[in-house]
């Protein structure tokens, strides 16, 4: 089977998924982003996926990876795009147990005895399309995409996006400093198509299918 990717957001009303960048998960959880069906829903798919598809700060944002196997038994990869690297001492860098990519431009000097599976340098090429190929070719079926939302350019920009699974939270941040779903810009409009609509407490779980030519 080809690689199918989902982007996974939580949102406000007012589309924002962090009311400034580099938000934790913490002070998400108290604005109203984040509560206990969000976190079973998202638990479920990330049971449901073979690899995720994160940038580094959103990764240091929920302080790490989620340990545990998907529903075949095996432990998905994460694939971290950072030009930076990760600080010594991430969290990240010591989940052994976690098959850990780390994407960027150019190769990295790597913390020592981190583990780390596999590094990929990107160079001049798209490091979203980098990126897919290199899970395609390991064999990935079903990846989920976490962002932010410059990551969710990348892969939009690439036409790499199969379906979009917002979690709507009933909060409108409305501030200049407020992280957009997307960052700007595209290159075209992406348009969507709705599948399904489940209201869960305060929360709506909404599936969609993007539209490709």
């Amino acid at each position: 089977m080809p690689l199918r990717i989902t982007n996974v957001m939580a949102v406000s009303l007012d589309g924002r998924i962090a009311s400034h960048p580099g938000e934790r998960d913490e002070a998400r959880h108290e604005l109203g982003f984040t509560n206990d069906d969000d976190h079973a829903h998202v638990l479920a798919l990330l049971r449901a996926t073979d690899a995720v598809i994160v940038g580094s700060a959103s990764l240091m944002a929920s302080g790490g990876a989620f340990v545990g196997p998907n529903d075949r038994g095996v432990q998905p990869i994460w694939a971290v795009l950072t030009n930076r690297g990760l600080p010594e001492g991430d969290p990240f860098l010591a989940q052994a147990e976690v098959p850990r990519w780390l994407v960027s431009q150019q190769p990295l000097p790597l913390p020592p005895h981190t583990g780390i599976v596999r590094t990929i340098a990107y160079a001049s090429e798209s490091p979203a399309l980098v990126v897919a190929k290199a899970l395609a070719g390991a064999g990935v079926e079903r990846a989920l995409l976490f962002g932010g939302s410059e990551i969710n350019r990348l892969f939009y920009a690439a036409g790499l996006v199969d379906q979009l699974i917002l979690t709507v939270c009933p909060v409108i941040i409305a501030t200049q400093a407020a992280v957009g779903l997307v960052a700007p810009t595209l290159p075209a409009p992406v348009k969507l198509t709705l599948l399904a609509s489940q209201p869960q407490g305060n929360l709506v779980f909404l599936t969609y299918n993007v539209q490709k030519d």
